[in-house]
């Protein structure tokens, strides 16, 4: 964003200077913007992560480093070259001049689009299963990691699945920095109770913010009900985190620890090292929560109307589910709740193929 401090002001009256930033601020389109704000976050990964160090403006030496660290993450050549033409927007949107040209990186392009395949073949992304979730669960509990991290990550988990939540709508960008306008924060959930039946029933209001399919809406109320008797119920893991972390600020993110903050990068590393070793055939990742549940109710039976409504899938059926009332979609839960509790006895999705569509 241009601020009152950017050099495209020299010479402007300082009466027309807001006027100026106002109108610099809505010169490029939303997804620009988005693109600038998301190589900012690539750029800290990849100092992090190879030790780099890229502070703007950048020379040659710098786009160097950058374009070798991305490669390294297997990026396509395409990819890489639209991340630096980002990285030039970026300078130009903080009023710098890159410091490299179009031949200092050509012939480097060129070497990178011409090294040789991996002739392994990537493993497929898996759906995750109750059975993969008890495979996690147990290898979690039995982890040396501290017993903060090990419930925040279990209570993420927990909401991933039974939610079929998008890891964007949940988790920061990165361990250290967080959007507000996506990053579910502690006064974004509550924890209500109503009288369901004769009895109280506690479950989990989340005010998601800006998701996929209703990108103009802003914030969307996603209710979490209860898995009564099952290891993974989102209501049981999530308070247990809360009452575990009962001093932190409420507009903080909610799966933080007391180092960092719970990132997609940070879980799809602890999914590996706990879920690789087991499921040789393929691999498990934040993705693969998304359409678990889908895919374990499928099985069953459930019809596409419930799946779609669950999973707030690109479908009006939603609205439908929405409007029937707490009662009848609690019941609704439990039925679908006690079907796939026979599947977490099984070793469904751990010696058999599930694959992400």
């Amino acid at each position: 964003m241009y601020h009152n401090d950017h050099p495209a002001l020299l010479g402007i009256a300082p009466s027309l200077q807001p006027q100026l930033v106002a109108v610099l601020n809505t010169s490029l389109a939303n997804s620009t913007w988005k693109g600038i704000k998301n190589i900012k976050l690539s750029i800290e990964r990849m100092e992090s992560k190879y030790a780099l160090n890229l502070p703007l403006p950048w020379g040659r030496s710098e786009v160097v480093n950058y374009i070798l660290a991305l490669s390294m993450e297997k990026l396509a050549p395409s990819t890489i070259r639209v991340y630096v033409s980002r990285v030039a927007s970026l300078h130009k949107n903080m009023g710098m001049c890159p410091g490299w040209q179009g031949d200092d990186i050509r012939m480097l392009m060129r070497g990178v689009a011409n090294l040789p395949k991996n002739s392994d073949p990537a493993k497929q992304r898996l759906a995750v299963t109750p059975a993969v979730l008890r495979v996690l669960h147990s290898r979690l509990s039995s982890s040396p990691a501290p017993d903060l991290t090990k419930k925040m990550v279990w209570a993420a988990c927990c909401l991933l699945y039974v939610g079929s939540l998008r890891s964007c709508e949940l988790l920061s960008p990165s361990r250290y920095s967080f959007d507000p306008t996506s990053t579910l924060r502690r006064c974004d959930v509550e924890l209500a109770k109503d009288l369901v039946n004769g009895r109280r029933i506690k479950y989990l209001r989340l005010s998601v913010k800006n998701p996929k399919e209703f990108r103009q809406a802003g914030t969307v109320i996603v209710e979490i009900l209860p898995c009564p008797g099952m290891f993974f119920c989102p209501v049981t893991a999530l308070t247990d985190f809360m009452r575990y972390t009962p001093g932190y600020p409420r507009s903080m993110p909610l799966f933080r620890s007391e180092e960092a903050l719970l990132s997609r990068d940070w879980l799809n590393k602890i999914l590996k090292e706990h879920l690789d070793p087991v499921l040789t055939y393929g691999v498990v990742r934040t993705h693969g929560f998304r359409a678990g549940l889908t895919s374990a109710l499928a099985k069953c039976g459930v019809s596409d109307d419930t799946l779609q409504s669950l999973g707030r899938w690109h479908s009006q059926a939603y609205r439908s589910y929405i409007k029937m009332g707490r009662n009848l979609r609690l019941s609704t839960q439990q039925e679908l709740v006690s079907k796939i509790s026979e599947m977490a006895e099984t070793n469904w999705g751990v010696e058999t193929t599930l694959l992400v569509q």
